[in-house]
């Protein structure tokens, strides 16, 4: 029993590394996506 225990937490601890992965490259995108939009604006 606790060894499938054991093994759920790992299973949920790599998908809660995976959301934060995912998460941190959305961070950067919306960033440059930021970055463009005001470039667009100043230049207008």
């Amino acid at each position: 029993m606790e060894k499938e225990i054991k093994e759920v937490l790992g299973l949920i601890l790599n998908k809660l590394n995976g959301l934060e992965s995912r998460m941190d490259r959305l961070e950067s995108r919306q960033n440059e996506i930021y970055l463009v939009v005001k470039a667009i604006e100043h230049k207008n």
